[in-house]
């Protein structure tokens, strides 16, 4: 706390008691406004940080609820394909085994042979959409992880020049109090 020192010719105008009284007077001014500073900028950086960490949060439930449904949605397409493939590989297997039945005599090693390709095109075909669907996923999540690792960046962000600004205007503040002490301290002196 600075030291407030009153001139000879004021103490002698006011008197021991009444430069004394000013003294005080002008530290509990000073205590006073400090203390109302502190408090004012505490309550607006905290409502400002509850209302940045509820827009955050908003952000990732909203982020999570798009994550779930489109999960669901790919999930749902993928069952839905192994079914087809499903009922596909059924009706032609049917067809397969019907020919074998009418044609067994003749056609046995045939048979063999394109059953053997048409497993293989169906296991090619399972294969191919497994990757497709891992590369999709991976995709995705590589996406929805990019642009949370991008909010979060932009959050930081907002947060330091918050920060800067709020260090900057505390100083401008400050320096203002300042001024405004010394043109009150000059007038007294130059009475």
């Amino acid at each position: 706390m600075p030291v407030i020192t009153i001139p000879k010719a004021l103490r002698d105008r006011l008197g021991d008691e009444g430069s004394d009284a000013l003294v005080d007077l002008m530290n509990a001014v000073i205590d006073q406004t400090r203390t109302d500073t502190w408090a004012l900028i505490g309550e607006r950086f905290e409502r400002r940080l509850t209302e940045e960490f509820s827009k955050v949060n908003e952000r990732f439930t909203s982020l999570e609820q798009t994550f779930e449904r489109r999960l669901a949605e790919e999930i749902s397409k993928v069952n839905e394909r192994f079914t087809s493939l499903e009922q596909t590989f059924e009706r032609r297997l049917a067809e397969e085994i019907s020919k074998v039945n009418e044609r067994f005599t003749s056609l046995e090693q045939t048979f063999e042979r394109r059953l053997a390709e048409e497993i293989s095109k169906i296991n090619e075909r399972i294969t191919s959409l497994e990757q497709t669907f891992e590369r999709r996923l991976a995709e995705e999540i590589a996406k929805v992880h990019e642009r949370i690792t991008q909010e979060t960046a932009k959050l930081r962000q907002e947060i330091a020049e918050l920060k800067a600004d709020l260090i900057r205007w505390m100083f401008i503040f400050w320096a203002g109090q300042l001024v405004a002490i010394l043109g009150i301290l000059l007038a007294f002196f130059r009475k």
